[in-house]
């Protein structure tokens, strides 16, 4: 049947039933895995009708999915599963005089905030990952967020839904009283018949979305099936179009920060601070801040009152100043019982503090150091969202506290206090069965404990897989059947998203199971409603440990563990300013060249189900459009490093096989380019014959790279080469270098630099005139393809007080990481460390000039020489130029004025993933430089670009932000410190770029 359905299938719509993509579509950001049967792509509300048409004729399951952000497992299903995301995601209108738009159901959030915006209104619900979830996945389960304090939940903000039910029927679900309940045949006389259970159950406290909301069906709930239909997670309707209510945005809102001593004490707080109506209010403790801090720098929290737990509190209206909102926020930090306070006005600090909860998802996927085990475990969802009424936070925290305590289960607690909702990622043993079993129990005494406190197991993302069988300690069993006969109404062949919250019950088995209980029999669990541990994903995979590739000590020496960071929050899907992830699928927009997809097909394959084993066919298509940027490591909140991981992949997949022909061509290019540079004339003669258009083509095809690329040209004379002409090149420690040779010096010369010893740059060894020793070592591109970088960097520490000298050759093996070489990178890091560790060790900090190779010592050499005590040492003493020269106060720089200068940077990749890019940014603008920072990647990574099959998706990559910036601004500066950045805008754009080095030297006094 599954054939003759796929046949018929792809005649109507764009479908996909590949195993990786099946694999891809497996898993959303809850904790089941379920393979559909296909995944189809509708571009029309006509084709989505169509569609479903044809699998209700075959007896299909359809699922429809957004951006698949549920936490709950609810955007994932055994049959045919349609996304919306790819081509349904317009904003179809907006009507400021209504205020209300309409949008196609794969329309992202932020993209109707967008557009709002330009009306001076919003839609009200924003939950944190609105950049990536749809409005469509957001009416599914009656998404909130922070400011559903003040704007509602998203029933609050519906108009009406164009959709089809189970039976085929479409229709418009309105706001409209008794008239929208006549589209559904027995739905009235159902909701009529059992009012008394609806008003004593349903719609107690706000956040009260688990089960169907059938209270919005009541009489004095207005007759709302729009309302009613938000939140029942694609089990009785396919959504074609919506219409929302947009709300008046606020002039001034003006934030709040007060301090608690903990976060329970501030949970206990909040029904007072309702009282001034604020627009949000939402609670973290120290422990998330901390996380924030860790994983984004000291700089990334502003300045927080004092105390253990906070609350953030948003006021602000339509029409009211700053003025106004300031004296608002005041009033309320007054009536207040924190022991601190902190208002912000509108700007940076406020938005920073709002990134760090809208981040709290990512960041809670792992337990903070000084949790139980040992901290640093995977947490994920499963309890994620549950809420009680405000007035109860504070108990239901205490006693939920101590459950986490009783069953030994870690997590950061934080979330929207205002509405009495928490949010946690708990760290549960799922890798195991006897685990799975433990998280089992916990779950289930969450329940209880939640629903003792009036609560709802989930307060906005959906009950989904991971709670739909709690509901059974919410509710009583006449409302579970309730449930069910709603569900039989709307789709009695249990074809839209089976296995959630209800399954079909018609009249006569709801009579038979109510005579069974009243007889005393024991029905726990609803039929036809998947199992909280059904299908868990975590606890079939297998390990896969550590062999000779990256160690993985952050994940317990396992491949496996290390894939499996990715819950799916998908973050890697937004395409957030300021970020650099995830450049392949900004160009392509498809799931597959997202970091999340990537992470599924490997998790996929430690499973061994759809895709068979780390070295199938599926993981190499997978990886093959990864640029290795590595700005997932920093952007994802997971830590997910997929350029390390497909590293490890290529290593394991051709260990003892043969190559693509670039993995040698490209990936030993250091050994290659230093024969050309050292040999005489053979640099030119190559360059000579590279020049001629159809022998570079030829040799290219030979060699696996594109043919449309030009070849770099190769340097005659080696850096090094350069520095021994200087008296430069240090074969050994300076003999000055030693700790009697510092202390007589810094003696004789009264400790010139005392006013900088804090700084451990400048209190390493110093030369006989005084001048701190710094080491500057060149990479592979900067020895034997173009050295001016590594030139200047030499005079600008010079001309800063420094005594440069320069390390002797020595590769750190970032070509044979790139291409999975793993056992070759390993003897060049091992022989690098041989090289520099002494100097280190003497505290001489080393200076890199190529970004990428810096960051192999900064991050992946950690991982890859994890035993050899020299690693640390080396890492912790390698430095860029920037962080050099602003250890140097400002009034002892020698750098160059840049007043009036406009700089287009390019940071590196790497640099900006590892060592981060702002000090490079503060520095330029200390010396009055104009900097345009460019988002992403160039597109060239590296090799990856050079390669075949690469040339249109590397031009994509560079066109989202490298090429129209250098168009916009003809006359800039182009600062690239990667020698690959430079080479695409050479190739691309014409444009020549220069090292910061090359800047501040060319332009010095």
């Amino acid at each position: 049947m599954s054939e003759s359905f796929l046949t018929d299938l792809r005649a109507l719509i764009d479908v996909d039933a590949s195993s990786g993509t099946r694999a891809r579509y497996s898993s959303d950001a809850g904790l089941t895995r379920i393979p559909p049967l296909a995944v189809a792509f509708p571009r029309t509300p006509e084709q989505a009708i169509a569609a479903f048409d044809l699998a209700r004729a075959h007896g299909v399951p359809l699922t429809a999915r957004g951006g698949g952000t549920s936490c709950a497992s609810n955007a994932i299903g055994p049959g045919l599963v349609l996304d919306f995301s790819r081509h349904m995601n317009r904003v179809i209108s907006i009507d400021p005089e209504a205020r209300t738009a309409t949008v196609e159901p794969g329309c992202v959030g932020s993209t109707l905030q967008a557009a709002a915006a330009k009306h001076g209104l919003r839609f009200g619900p924003d939950p944190s990952s609105q950049n990536r979830a749809t409005i469509a996945g957001m009416v599914a389960n009656n998404a909130c967020g922070p400011h559903a304090t003040a704007w509602g939940r998203t029933s609050d903000n519906i108009v009406s839904l164009d959709c089809v039910d189970g039976q085929g029927r479409r229709f418009t679900a309105t706001t409209d009283h008794d008239a929208a309940l006549s589209d559904v045949p027995g739905l009235a006389s159902l909701i009529d018949s059992n009012l008394a259970p609806i008003r004593t159950e349903l719609g107690r406290f706000k956040r009260q979305v688990s089960g169907y909301s059938l209270e919005h069906l009541t009489p004095e709930g207005g007759r709302n099936l729009a309302a009613m239909l938000t939140g029942t997670e694609g089990t009785l309707v396919l959504i074609l179009s919506i219409t929302v209510r947009l709300v008046p945005l606020p002039d001034a809102p003006v934030l709040a920060a007060l301090g608690y001593r903990s976060m329970i004490e501030a949970a206990d707080d909040v029904p007072a601070l309702l009282a001034h109506s604020p627009l949000a209010v939402e609670g973290m403790d120290r422990r998330l801040v901390d996380v924030v801090r860790a994983h984004k720098g000291p700089g990334a929290v502003p300045a927080l009152p004092e105390g253990e737990g906070w609350l953030l509190v948003e006021v602000g209206a339509p029409g009211e100043d700053v003025t106004a909102s300031l004296e608002r926020a005041r009033a309320l930090c007054t009536d207040s019982a924190a022991i601190d306070t902190v208002v912000y006005p509108p700007g940076a600090q406020a938005s920073a503090l709002w990134r760090i909860r809208a981040d709290g998802a990512g960041l809670g996927g792992r337990t903070p150091p000084d949790g139980a085990g040992g901290g640093d475990q995977q947490a994920w969802p499963g309890f994620e969202d549950a809420a009680v009424p405000p007035e109860n936070l504070g108990a239901y925290l205490r006693d939920f506290t101590a459950l986490m305590e009783e069953f030994d289960i870690d997590g950061l607690l934080y979330g929207h206090f205002g509405d009495g909702c928490v949010h946690v990622r708990l760290a549960m043993p799922l890798d195991t069965p006897e685990g799975v079993a433990h998280s089992r129990a916990f779950l289930q005494s969450a329940a209880r404990i939640c629903a003792a406190h009036g609560g709802s197991v989930s307060g906005e993302h959906g009950d989904g897989r991971a709670r739909g069988e709690l509901l059974r300690f919410m509710y009583s069993p006449e409302m579970l059947d309730l449930f069910a006969r709603v569900k039989h109404v709307f789709d009695p062949d249990n074809l839209l998203n089976p296995g959630v919250l209800a399954a079909p019950m018609d009249e006569a088995e709801a009579a038979s199971r109510a005579r069974a209980r009243n007889a005393g029999g024991a029905l726990e669990l609803q039929p036809g409603v998947d199992p909280l541990d059904f299908g868990l994903r975590r606890v079939a995979a297998r390990p896969m440990p550590a062999d000779g590739g990256f160690a993985f000590t952050h994940d317990g020496g396992d491949f496996t563990a290390a894939v499996h960071r990715c819950t799916g929050v998908g973050k890697c899907r937004a395409g957030v300013s300021g970020t650099f992830m995830c450049p392949s699928y900004l160009a392509t927009r498809e799931e597959k060249d997202v970091t999340r997809g990537r992470a599924r097909i490997l998790q996929e394959a430690a499973n061994s189900q759809l895709v068979k084993a780390i070295d199938s066919p599926e993981v190499l298509e997978a990886l093959d459009l990864c640029l290795a940027c590595k700005a997932c490591s920093a952007d994802c909140p997971a830590g997910v490093d997929m350029a390390r991981y497909r590293s490890e992949a290529l290593f394991r997949t051709y260990r003892g096989r043969m190559r693509p022909l670039s993995h040698y061509t490209l990936g030993w290019l250091p050994r290659l380019t230093r024969v050309t540079a050292r040999v005489p004339g053979l640099a030119s003669i190559a360059n000579a014959v590279m020049s001629v258009a159809p022998l570079r083509s030829l040799a290219f095809r030979v060699i696996g790279l594109d043919p449309r690329r030009g070849m770099p040209a190769l340097q005659s004379g080696t850096f090094t080469t350069w520095a021994r002409r200087r008296s430069l090149l240090a074969d050994s420690v300076p003999a000055s270098a030693s700790s009697d040779a510092v202390s007589d010096t810094r003696e004789r010369e009264g400790a010139t630099a005392s006013s900088t010893s804090n700084s451990p740059i400048l209190s390493g060894p110093r030369d006989p005139s005084g001048r701190p020793y710094a080491l500057v070592w060149a990479d592979s591109f900067s020895q034997t393809l173009d050295d001016a970088g590594a030139r200047a960097v030499v005079d600008v520490l010079e001309a800063n007080g420094f005594a440069p000298i320069v390390a002797p050759d020595a590769c750190c093996g970032l070509t044979w990481i790139t291409t999975g070489q793993l056992t070759g990178a390993k003897k060049h890091l091992a022989s690098l460390l041989g090289v520099l560790a002494p100097f280190a060790a003497s505290g001489i900090p080393i200076v890199g000039v190529e970004p990428s190779c810096t960051a192999v010592l900064r991050d992946d050499l950690l991982d890859l020489l994890p035993e050899d005590p020299r690693s640390v040492l080396v890492s912790s003493a390698t430095r860029t130029l920037a962080e050099v020269l602003s250890a140097v106060p400002a009034s002892e720089r020698r750098l160059p004025s840049l007043e009036g200068v406009e700089i287009v940077a390019q940071p590196h990749c790497h640099h900006y993933s590892v060592m981060g890019w702002d000090v490079d940014q503060a520095l330029l603008e200390s010396l009055g430089a104009r900097v345009t920072r460019l988002e992403g990647c160039c597109g060239l990574a590296g090799n990856f670009g050079m390669e075949a099959g690469h040339y249109d998706l590397s031009v994509a990559v560079a066109s989202h932000s490298l090429l129209p910036s250098l168009s916009a601004k003809p006359d800039a500066v182009y600062l690239a410190d990667g020698f690959s950045c430079r080479t695409q805008a050479a190739q691309l754009a014409g444009r020549g770029g220069v090292h910061l080095a090359t800047l501040l030297a060319g332009h010095a006094d």
